[in-house]
């Protein structure tokens, strides 16, 4: 969740931590949020064995589709693609900077020639949405955040 609240630049709110800026910061199971509970949280056990991440659950895939992070997070006013939408660039930009925001590494040929086909001549606020989703939605994201 924090991953996801870093990439889209919104604030998850914790209804039972509201003074909490990150997950991290819960120190109950789910700090009342519905967003954590479906998206899951790292063990509090100290434990850190990535041989075995977790299995995403058919509640994360739904939540990642119809949940907050779809229908509040990336469009709101004062995330990250109002801010890349607000003065025209060129796809390519717009598509590097979402790779690299959300994967941490640049797209590659193919990826960044099909971004910049999906995102159109026009990089519209909901292209752009779509393009970032898809790419929270991604193994690679889950994986290594």
């Amino acid at each position: 969740m924090d991953a996801i609240a870093q990439v889209t630049g919104e604030r998850p709110f914790f209804p039972r931590a509201p003074k909490a800026a990150r997950a991290q910061e819960i120190h109950d199971e789910d700090g009342g949020a519905y967003s954590l509970r479906a998206l899951g949280r790292c063990p509090r056990d100290g434990s850190i064995d990535p041989s075995s991440p977790p299995s995403p659950t058919i509640s994360m895939a739904l939540h990642l589709i119809h949940g907050p992070l779809a229908s509040e997070w990336l469009s709101a006013p004062g995330g990250r693609i109002a801010a890349l939408t607000k003065n025209p660039q060129p796809p390519g930009k717009i598509a590097d900077q979402l790779f690299l925001v959300s994967l941490g590494r640049l797209p590659s040929a193919d990826e960044r020639r099909r971004a910049i086909e999906a995102l159109g001549a026009e990089a519209t606020p909901e292209r752009v949405e779509d393009l970032l989703w898809s790419l929270l939605a991604s193994t690679e994201f889950s994986m290594n955040h």
